[in-house]
């Protein structure tokens, strides 16, 4: 099986995604791959971002740490499990 990544940076201004509409926010921008005009993040609210930003630290560790990261990286989340220490995942 051939496995393909795309990476694509690009500025929220250009998709406009820099104003509320709605209850539509932009805390974060996620472009869907999919369809890119599409930004998944616009419905993130401030419990979601924290979860989102625990796990990117929760991953930078396990990549950093560990020479074999994909079992741990792949583990399901659990709330509140923050590393068994109730201390975040720094």
């Amino acid at each position: 099986m051939k496995h393909e990544i795309f990476c694509c940076c690009f500025r929220k201004r250009e998709k406009d995604w820099t104003r509320r509409v709605g209850n539509d926010r932009h805390l974060i921008c996620i472009e869907d791959p999919f369809e890119t005009s599409h930004d998944l993040g616009r419905v993130v609210d401030k419990f979601s971002i924290r979860v989102l930003r625990e796990e990117f630290e929760r991953a930078a560790k396990i990549m950093h740490q560990d020479p074999n990261p994909s079992a741990k990286l792949f583990e399901p989340y659990v709330p509140g499990d923050n590393n068994s220490n109730g201390q975040g995942y720094n």
